[in-house]
């Protein structure tokens, strides 16, 4: 955390370790990183913003998918290019889970709207479309 807070050294020099927490599959992570997500929306600090979600995706999947989604709609004024990635690797990971999740964001507790939404708007396709 002290990287994406003190912009100390380069991303190279943190880059086996964030490749080694997101492959750690520790979900015991999981409260912790929300919580340091948390803070740096809070701080409008894209950089800890874009190393948590990369976390967040490798531990949790398709699960982070409405985590990065909200945080993805605070704009900082960024490119928002590598928290875009982590959102369509999710997206692509599994395409019906991330369908039903993003319904779910959309229209919560209208079962009727996202069934609606479900068949007309954003019908299910072949995952060789992807």
């Amino acid at each position: 955390m002290r990287h994406a807070i003190e912009l100390e050294g380069h991303y190279y020099d943190i880059a086996p370790t964030l490749a080694a927490l997101s492959a750690c599959g520790d979900s015991a992570l999981v409260p912790r990183l929300h919580e340091e997500l948390d803070r740096f929306l809070h701080e409008e600090n894209f950089y800890g913003r874009d190393l948590i979600a990369s976390i967040l995706a490798g531990i949790d999947g398709v699960a982070a998918l409405p985590t990065l989604l909200r945080a993805s709609s605070r704009d900082f004024g960024d490119d928002q290019d590598g928290l875009s990635a982590e959102i369509v690797d999710l997206l692509k990971t599994d395409r019906e889970t991330a369908r039903l999740t993003v319904l779910d964001l959309c229209c919560p507790g209208r079962s009727a709207a996202r069934s609606w939404t479900r068949s007309r708007i954003w019908p299910p396709r072949p995952a060789s479309r992807w």
